[in-house]
């Protein structure tokens, strides 16, 4: 399903973009220009927010254990 999605969206860019080629090349031109830089500040983005998402998710999952075992022990003191 993700290889699929994937496509589909490299798909559509391919021919939005052949489609802008075909309106004006100019603005083609200044849209595979850009494609670079967006590149370059894609990668920089991914590769410094790996390590805060992947913290941010381990507190994330700490705090839904917490509240889990608080629900549980709640159904314990219920149920004696």
């Amino acid at each position: 399903v993700l290889l699929l999605t994937a496509a589909a969206g490299i798909a559509t860019t391919a021919g939005a973009a052949v489609a802008l080629a075909m309106i004006d090349w100019w603005l083609a031109a200044a849209f595979a220009a850009g494609l670079p830089p967006l590149a370059v500040a894609l990668r920089v983005f991914v590769v410094r927010a790996t390590e805060p998402f992947a913290r941010y998710q381990a507190c994330q999952a700490a705090i839904a254990t917490r509240l889990l075992d608080a629900r549980q022990g709640i159904r314990t003191i219920r149920a004696s």
